[in-house]
């Protein structure tokens, strides 16, 4: 795959990641901030707003500010222009990972805007459940990283 190629195709699942992860956060601040969790398919999905300070799953959220920050927001910089890197630079990289690679790095800037917007936190508001076993509350960045 060309060069132009491998960007455009990365720019366009990049794009996509981040409009879709931000249109859905404004979303959810727009009516589900004070409002009860929504349920849909019987707790398949739950809709919930809240503000993550931390990472994954409100992981280091209590830790300093500077550290927050760092890991929050230098180390994603970091791993994003890395992953942007390695999809610009690597002629071999195949479909599959070129997408996935895109959306790590969609992903990650939709949750870098976040914290850079919000004070270092980051709006999450959907839930996945199924019975007792639940996911934390996530956003679209979360399901594009992961």
């Amino acid at each position: 795959m060309s060069t132009a190629r491998r960007f455009g195709t990365a720019l366009l699942v990049v794009v996509v990641c981040v409009v879709v992860d931000r249109v859905t956060k404004d979303l959810a601040i727009k009516y589900l901030v004070g409002a009860a969790p929504i349920e849909y398919l019987g707790g398949l999905v739950t809709l919930q707003h809240t503000e993550n300070l931390g990472a994954f799953l409100g992981m280091g959220a209590r830790l300093p500010a500077s550290i927050r920050t760092l890991m929050g927001i230098g180390v994603p910089i970091v791993l994003v222009m890395g992953s942007a890197w390695y999809v610009i630079t690597t002629p071999q990289i195949t479909v599959a990972q070129l997408i996935s690679l895109a959306c790590l790095i969609g992903g990650g800037i939709g949750n870098l805007i976040d914290r850079i917007w919000n004070n270092g936190a980051v709006t999450d508001f959907m839930m996945f459940g199924l019975g007792p076993l639940h996911t934390g509350i996530l956003n679209v960045a979360d399901i594009a990283v992961t």
